[in-house]
């Protein structure tokens, strides 16, 4: 299977972003790359292959393919096939990502839809109504013009075009009504996939209001069930998963404290401090020092 590197897309290094219009003339086979990738279908119809999975894309479908995540192309006999592609390193993109985490439809839309087609074999994703493409295609019009013309400053007009296309397609998600973390088959399932989808997401601002949303629940009975099939919060459990990673840092980089304790998802290095001391016995020092004296 082919991998495809940022460089190989991306001719500038220190901001690695593309947007095009693309028709798709040739099949694609299954393929991973490094970037982010937004995909809306231009016009006509194909199929989506993602993973070992097939599914029908029709004009107005809008996904995202995270890194490394298989997927490709295959065209429909006699059928036209348009794409708009939006490519990006995500990590150049931390503080845009990072504004919209407290935005419960782009959590679904970028990072729930996803992981639960990835995890349920579920091809579902998002098609804009009519009303919507107009703008929809405005707005990934103006960040192809950006990236093809690169004026002064064209850097920073992709990243407002590129918050204003997040926050458009979070109204277009609210409106659709989905709540694909609710598609699970039971509340046994519905709990696993909270439990895989924080594993995944564990430095990301996920907040118990957001994850009961997420999951059509009051906080009350969503926490009541969590408890119940898990055995500690969610809170407790995200915390568990960070400073298992945080330890994991200690023993095999050479990181700050603090640079430790965001890349895991903890602001606050007291905070940090306290909770790692509460569930190893030491502090992150005692245990970086402890730790690497053994090995040594």
């Amino acid at each position: 299977m082919d991998h495809y590197v940022n460089q190989q897309f991306m001719d500038n290094p220190s901001f690695p972003f593309r947007a095009f219009r693309a028709p798709v003339t040739t099949d694609y086979e299954l393929h991973t790359h490094d970037f982010v990738e937004i995909i809306y279908v231009t016009e006509g119809q194909g199929i989506h292959l993602f993973q070992d999975q097939q599914f029908l894309i029709r004009e107005g479908d809008i996904f995202i393919i995270h890194r490394h995540v298989p997927h490709g192309y295959k065209r429909l006999p006699g059928t036209p096939l348009t794409v708009n592609n939006i490519i990006f390193d995500p990590y150049y993109f931390e503080q845009e990502l990072s504004h919209m985490a407290g935005v419960t439809a782009f959590i679904d839309f970028y990072y729930v839809e996803p992981f639960l087609r990835e995890k349920t074999r579920n091809p579902s994703v998002m098609n804009i109504g009519k009303l919507d493409r107009m703008e929809a295609l405005a707005i990934l019009d103006r960040l192809v013009y950006e990236d093809t013309n690169r004026q002064a400053n064209y850097e920073l007009m992709v990243r407002a075009h590129i918050m204003q296309l997040f926050i458009y397609l979070s109204r277009c998600y609210e409106r659709s009504l989905k709540k694909p973390m609710t598609a699970a088959s039971d509340e046994n399932a519905l709990i696993r996939n909270v439990c895989d989808f924080t594993r995944q997401h564990y430095a990301k601002p996920l907040s118990l209001q957001q994850l009961s949303t997420l999951c059509n629940l009051s906080q009350t009975a969503f926490t009541t069930k969590f408890k119940q099939h898990i055995g500690m919060t969610f809170i407790e459990f995200r915390n568990h998963i960070r400073l298992q990673e945080a330890k994991k840092l200690l023993e095999t980089t050479s990181g700050k404290i603090m640079s430790i304790a965001l890349e895991v998802g903890f602001e606050d290095l007291s905070f940090f401090n306290r909770m790692f001391k509460r569930q190893f016995g030491v502090t992150p020092s005692e245990y970086r020092t402890g730790y690497w004296r053994e090995s040594s």
